[in-house]
């Protein structure tokens, strides 16, 4: 099968020549462009760019604050000096 019978409907495909190889370029409607298939059809499904639309998850628990995060070392930035002012 053939990359355009593989397409959301009302798209098309355009090949163009790169200086050093051919790629596809694919065309729906409203101007917008994809670059393989399945970019095709997050975009005719109303997909974000970055990541498919997903429901929200849970808000997870803060983590218990650590009371020793370093393992009980003590680094010099860590010594608080006093103020002689």
């Amino acid at each position: 099968a053939t990359a355009a019978a593989n397409l959301p409907p009302n798209w098309s495909v355009e090949v163009r020549e790169g200086s050093a190889k051919r790629y596809n370029v694919y065309h729906g409607p409203a101007g917008l462009r994809a670059v393989s298939v399945p970019d095709a059809w997050r975009k005719h499904r109303g997909e974000t760019e970055t990541a498919p639309a997903a429901e929200p998850a849970a808000a997870a628990p803060a983590p218990a604050a650590d009371p020793a995060p370093n393992s009980g070392r003590i680094r010099r930035r860590d010594i608080v000096e006093p103020f002689a002012g």
